[in-house]
């Protein structure tokens, strides 16, 4: 279908989740589904909208469970290439391309999370249609050889700011902010626009490093002791990756 497609909170596609348009002009071809005498439906000076059911009875499709998501790409005379993408990566472009995804707020998110990381995704590029369709119908044979956990990520900065100590030195999530990490990397939404951040799995470590109740020399310190390396060593990659965190949007420096 060249239609959106419909995802449920389990993951599942379900059938028809738009109504059917009918234009003005093709009204007087279908009069027995005037919603009018029907009752089935919406109607609008401009076209009705009809529920896949008040067509037929038995015209809707069961609900499908998802083995496969492919991110398509054509290009003029481009060879085939394929190429499998992480969960967090595939829900990040899921989202971006999602109608529902800014009014369903986190919700979504946990969706497409738990949905990518259940199925394969890749993303396709491709020149000619039949090697495509080919290759997509050997990717669908195919199992995912692992089911990456969707872990909800939890904030807890308020309780950090009822602590009497000084915490200039101390670095936090944005308030507001929502996410999961999924294989070890965040999907991040931001408060306000909605806007998805995905971090890899060096900027996820050291996102929930910087939780906003334990300072950046702690952490630093922390960081050196575990790693095996000194504390001058370790503190520009820390500032490298607070400069990038505070530019994404999702950290601050505490107040």
């Amino acid at each position: 279908t060249d239609e959106s497609v419909g995802v449920d909170r389990a993951g599942r596609l379900t059938p028809f989740p738009k109504p059917i348009s009918v234009l003005q002009g093709s009204h007087s071809m279908f009069t027995q589904f005037d919603p009018g005498h029907t009752g089935l439906g919406a109607a609008t000076e401009l076209a009705w909208y009809l529920p896949a059911s008040a067509i037929r009875t038995n015209s809707l499709a069961h609900v499908a469970e998802p083995r496969l998501l492919v991110f398509l790409r054509h290009e003029r005379n481009a060879p085939l290439e394929v190429e499998d993408l992480e969960p967090a990566h595939a829900a990040r472009l899921l989202l971006s391309d999602s109608a529902d995804s800014e009014r369903i707020g986190i919700d979504g998110l946990h969706i497409a999370a738990h949905l990518c990381a259940r199925v394969r995704c890749v993303s396709m590029r491709y020149g000619a249609l039949a090697p495509a369709i080919s290759a997509i119908g050997t990717l669908n044979r195919d199992k995912p050889d692992r089911s990456p956990q969707v872990v909800p990520l939890r904030f807890n900065t308020e309780e950090a700011h009822r602590d009497t100590r000084d915490r200039r030195g101390f670095v936090e999530p944005v308030p507001a902010l929502s996410g999961c990490i999924i294989d070890g990397s965040c999907l991040l939404r931001q408060p306000g626009d909605g806007s998805i951040v995905e971090l890899d799995e060096a900027g996820s470590a050291w996102f929930q490093l910087f939780d906003g109740n334990t300072s950046t020399v702690d952490i630093i310190r922390d960081v050196a002791s575990a790693e095996q390396l000194s504390i001058a060593e370790v503190e520009p990659l820390a500032q490298r990756m607070i400069e990038a965190l505070l530019a994404a949007g999702v950290s601050r420096i505490a107040r």
